[in-house]
């Protein structure tokens, strides 16, 4: 080594006027480790500690080689031994930080690595870039990006040459980050406001303080000094943001921000606040909550049925498998008919995100009513295969936290084929829906009543900040050339107009939002009617969305009416139902050039079991396959009806027509799925 190179225990001397008379014997001890003498090493660094029993440098190389002899133990009460020395050392820090990392006790870890980043040299490059780089890994596991942005950057300014380093920046704060702009931006400290100039050179006399320890202390310092500093309230806020500090951040943008006048740093402040707000152990303080549900299973079987059930049903999307490490992942999507994502759209709403490691079927979403009824479904569907579920609460990930305003497009359908329905979609949310959900961040208003507080002005511009860029960094994004464009489907200036933040630009049309309670739908436009009846359903209200659906099945200027009639048929009893059916199929024929009528007969075959008739059924299902033999899809439900029915001979016919069919064209899913429904209708 360099004699005057600094030295590697972190006390911040040069190698030969600090480790290196002794250093020869910790040499040998590492070649002896490395050449699978451990014991042997082991002996040789007791030597150096029984010759040098009270200094820490000299304990910190044991602990190391005790650590690397897969001895956490040992090396833990070595180091405590160091520190009862030097409760600043350095390097020892650095090493129990390691060790915490090993048990999983990553806030441990963190807390280590930081009093080793505090300590150490600021010449010490090679092993601060570790440290930092470390401390980058656990910010982002702890969702803390703006930590996590300040640890990267400096991991880089002490080796600016590692690729590992440029590439996560790359990737994780790059332009293609899917990290809203306020947690991936490089934030900087703000100038002095020309009446504290003075007090600032003569706290901060340096142009760059090495140690965000320092940097702390002397923006708390000029905060003291004098309370109305906005600019030290906000460089300590960003100081303890990037130290992980969020809540105690929180209280200093806030008081940055209350002296504020400036719209854009409002914006800034309020925005970064709420990045913050989604920091792990700040949940009690946040408005996303990321919702978990954990099965165990005992029997795979039911699982996989269900899962094909999904599949088939176009509510499985994305699925990614992973044969070596046994795990499937996949977004499960709302049921398309029941929820009327869209009129002839094959859109939907995100259930929940599902993720299967070996035995354990894990379940979240940041809504828990939509969590709460996928996992009903695998309760009802394979709960006899499962253990009871265990639930928690944790932070919400940025990708999901504008999740609620999107629709997800199934099928392998293009986005621009489905733009116009996305943008209804995050109309209704965030026009009705979201304007009248109350935060935290707003205190417990809404977002309509905080807009008619002047004192709540300055946390609404936030709050709506964090959301337009929640909103657009979750959007789809397409293919244009070699760059992907995202595809923006909703302009916050209306959500901006609508809360009087700003003018409502000319050519952005206010909306008013449909009083769903109290709205004729009489006097509802086509568009309008189907958007309330679509409202009306996200909020679970199947009697109030069929007060629409009853509206609309009368226009002739909706072509396709099949969510509105569906509707109506699953609401419906008796003889009701049929005559619905009936009406429905002679709308479609006149308006729908009869797109829907295979749907509408099978409707009939199954409302005929259920109703009793299974002679009515059967006939109505053999009429309809007769008709359309090809229809793979129409097979399935019909056999299952059948089953329901208890009418297992006659299952078992339609299901080996449909086996013989799926086989000629050769579509193993389908073929797979009547397989299974032939063996059950053998067992009726």
């Amino acid at each position: 080594m360099d004699p005057y190179q600094a030295c590697p225990c972190g006390s911040g001397k040069n190698f030969k006027w600090c480790c290196q008379p002794f250093f020869a014997l910790v040499e040998k001890a590492r070649g002896q480790y490395s050449q699978g003498q451990k014991d042997q090493s082991l002996r040789t660094i007791q030597q150096l500690v029984e010759q040098q029993p009270n200094n820490a440098a000299v304990l910190g190389y044991q602990a190391e080689l005790l650590y690397m002899s897969e001895k956490p133990d040992e090396a833990d009460d070595v180091l405590q031994k160091a520190f009862a020395i030097d409760p600043q050392f350095p390097f020892g820090h650095w090493l129990r930080g390691m060790l915490r990392k090993d048990e999983g006790e990553v806030v441990g870890a963190l807390i280590q690595f930081r009093k080793a980043a505090e300590t150490y040299d600021p010449k010490a490059h090679e092993v601060l870039a570790d440290i930092e780089a470390a401390i980058f890994d656990i910010e982002m596991r702890l969702n803390r990006p703006v930590a996590a942005h300040a640890a990267l950057q400096r991991a880089m300014r002490h080796d600016a040459t590692a690729e590992p380093l440029q590439k996560a920046a790359e990737n994780v704060f790059g332009i293609e980050s899917r990290l809203p702009t306020s947690a991936r931006k490089q934030y900087a400290f703000r100038p002095a406001a020309a009446d504290r100039l003075e007090a600032w050179q003569t706290t901060l006399p340096t142009a760059q303080i090495s140690k965000l320890g320092e940097a702390r202390k002397a923006f708390e310092k000029l905060t003291a000094d004098e309370s109305a500093d906005g600019p030290a309230w906000f460089n300590l806020g960003l100081v303890q943001a990037w130290l992980g500090e969020n809540g105690k951040a929180i209280d200093s943008l806030e008081k940055a921000n209350d002296l504020e006048s400036d719209d854009a740093q409002v914006a800034e402040t309020g925005a970064l606040i709420e990045v913050l707000r989604c920091g792990e152990g700040m949940e009690d303080d946040s408005d996303y909550i990321e919702h978990r549900i954990f099965f165990q299973m005992h029997d795979a079987e039911p699982v996989v049925r269900l899962l094909e059930e999904w599949s088939r049903g176009g509510r499985m999307s994305g699925a990614q498998q992973d044969q070596e490490t046994g795990t499937l992942s996949a977004l499960i999507l709302e049921d398309v008919p029941k929820f009327d994502a869209g009129i002839g759209t094959p859109a939907s709403r995100l259930g929940a995100y599902m993720l299967i490691v070996g035995n354990i079927m894990r379940l979240w979403s940041p809504r828990k009513e939509r969590l709460d009824a996928v996992a009903e479904e695998v309760r009802q569907k394979a709960g006899s295969a499962l253990q009871p579920p265990m639930e928690e609460e944790g932070y919400c990930s940025f990708s999901d936290i504008a999740m609620e305003a999107m629709l997800i497009p199934t099928e392998n359908t293009q986005i621009q084929a489905v733009a116009g329905r996305l943008t209804e979609e995050a109309t209704q949310f965030f026009e009705q829906t979201w304007l009248d959900r109350p935060l935290q961040s707003l205190s417990g208003r809404t977002p309509r009543q905080a807009a008619d507080e002047p004192g709540m002005r300055k946390k609404l511009v936030g709050v709506v900040a964090f959301m337009e860029e929640c909103f657009v960094a979750s959007s789809p994004r397409v293919s244009d050339g070699d760059k992907l464009q995202i595809v923006v489907v909703y302009d916050f200036r209306r959500l901006r107009g609508l809360l009087k933040l700003s003018e409502m630009p000319a050519d952005v049309p206010a909306v008013a939002p449909i009083d769903l309670a109290t709205a004729d739908p009489t006097s509802l436009d086509d568009e309008a009617v189907q958007q309330a009846f679509r409202a009306a359903l996200q909020k679970d209200d199947r009697e109030l969305a069929a007060k629409f659906a009853e509206a609309a099945i009368v226009r002739a200027g909706i072509a396709d009416r099949y969510p509105f009639f569906n509707h109506l048929i699953g609401m419906a009893t008796g003889e009701t139902v049929l005559s619905l059916i009936e009406e429905a199929i002679a709308a479609d024929a006149a308006t729908n050039d009869s797109v829907r009528a295979h749907d509408y007969a099978l409707k009939r075959g199954q409302v005929l079991g259920k109703q009793g008739q299974p002679d009515a059924s059967f006939a109505a299902f053999r009429e309809l396959l007769n008709r359309v033999p090809d229809e793979l899809k129409l097979y399935g439900p019909a056999v299952e009806s059948l089953l329901s029915q208890k009418q297992g001979a006659r299952a078992l016919e339609l299901a080996e027509k449909g086996l013989e069919r799926a086989r000629s064209k050769q579509n193993r899913d389908v073929e797979g799925y009547l397989s299974e429904l032939a063996g059950a209708a053998k067992r009726t």
